[in-house]
Formats: structure tokens, sequence, C-alpha cells
């Protein structure tokens, strides 16, 4: 990913995402929660845009000088790039789970960190035993 400033990461919302499609791409964790599915040589470049379906709620977002995200209760979120192409899907099937998911920028890389659970959990709390500094 070569996303030069996280401000270009934005956070769209109550989408429907059932007619997203990647055309040529692979799946991790089949038959598993979340199924991941990758186009085949996706390329963010400047920007990058995490969707999230209609059956998921962020119920709350923070920001840091390297690193971005949100808690909430996902069923599917689509990465896309400044182009609007799909590149990532996350399917957490037929089910919801709360997640922390946050986009850190260190040494010009940048990484992204999941946790999911099926109970609420403080997310604030993990955040700071990551110490992300």
């Amino acid at each position: 990913m070569k996303l030069e400033d996280l401000k270009t990461l934005s956070f769209n919302r109550d989408l429907a995402l059932e007619d997203s499609k990647i055309s040529f791409g692979e799946t991790i964790n089949v038959h598993s929660s979340p199924e991941i599915t990758m186009q085949y040589g996706f390329v963010f470049y400047n920007s990058m845009n995490v969707n999230l379906n209609d059956d998921s709620k962020i119920d709350s977002t923070f920001q840091s000088t390297n690193y971005k995200g949100f808690y909430g209760v996902v069923n599917q979120m689509l990465f896309t790039n400044n182009e609007g192409k799909p590149c990532v899907l996350f399917n957490y099937a037929n089910e919801k789970q709360y997640g922390l998911f946050i986009w850190y920028k260190d040494h010009g890389r940048f990484y992204l960190l999941v946790i999911n659970s099926d109970n609420p959990f403080n997310s604030q709390k993990l955040i700071r035993i990551f110490n992300l500094s």
C-alpha cells in the first residue's frame, strides 16, 4: 500500500455491498469467519475507501499521527482504491462480529491490525496495549 497520509483513508457506512465482486482474486479463510477475498495485484496508491454494508455499525473512530481506525460491529467490509475498484472484501457471512480495525503507519509502511470477538470489548484499552506511538 502506498498511502502517503492517513487522511486519505475514508470510512463509508450503510452501503449495499451485496453486488460487490472481485473478478480475479483469491479467498482465504474459506468456510471460516471472516472470509477474505483479495483482488490479484491490487494497489491503493494514494487513497483507500473502507466501505461497510448496512448491517455493519461503527461505534467509535479514532486517529493519531500514525494510526487511524474504528471499533464496531462488522458484517461486510470492502476496501476500494481511488478509482473505486474493489480490492479486498471481508465477509463475516451471516453473523456480525465486534471488531477493532487499525491502520497503522510506521517507517513508510502500512499495517492493518484486526481484532475480532463475538462479544463487546474495550477498544481503547487494546489501543493502549499496542503502544502505537
